[in-house]
């Protein structure tokens, strides 16, 4: 039941996201690797983003921005669906095109999972975790292509704490 209710939340976010005039949106495919999962590429994500503070200096441009998704990994024990919040430390690094460059970013943010166990051996132990990202990337114009490691972790509030690693490529498109 719980499932359910979770998933009609999302079903009714989602459809409320153009009038809240939605700055980016992201694709992300990519594989567990911490548990392994089930099958080469067995995470995907989808995003929505909003830039909430911005600043441009002579050695480029950083953005604040906060991100909402939802994600479904095939684990080696089960489908597990993830909604994750995470406000993003994103820097682009000035080139001789404006809108264009490699950038590096960073996140911190909350996450909830479904299911807590990823394969027979690996158990999360709470459906409440933090989701940790690094990446690194080259926007082309109003594109962005990256490539990432995510982390959730419960920060030993509960054990075991396993955590799970996710490396994967983001497509982003600003709008």
């Amino acid at each position: 039941m719980r499932f359910n209710a979770i998933g009609l939340g999302l079903c009714l976010a989602l459809s409320a996201l153009p009038a809240l005039a939605v700055d980016s949106l992201t694709v992300s495919l990519g594989a567990l690797d911490h548990p392994r999962g089930e099958g080469s590429v067995n995470d995907g994500r989808i995003s929505a983003g909003w830039v909430i503070n911005q600043y441009e200096n002579d050695s480029g441009l950083y953005q604040t921005r906060m991100e909402v998704g939802v994600g479904y990994s095939n684990t080696q024990a089960d489908k597990v669906w993830s909604v994750t919040v995470a406000p993003v430390a994103h820097y682009r690094f000035k080139t001789s095109r404006p809108d264009s460059g490699p950038f590096v970013e960073a996140s911190l943010g909350g996450a909830y999972l479904s299911k807590t166990r990823f394969a027979d051996d690996h158990d999360l132990t709470s459906h409440g975790h933090f989701a940790s990202r690094l990446g690194v990337g080259y926007a082309f114009g109003a594109s962005e292509v990256s490539l990432n490691a995510m982390h959730f972790s419960n920060a030993g509030i509960k054990k075991p704490n396993p955590g799970v690693n996710v490396i994967a490529l983001r497509f982003t498109r600003l709008l």
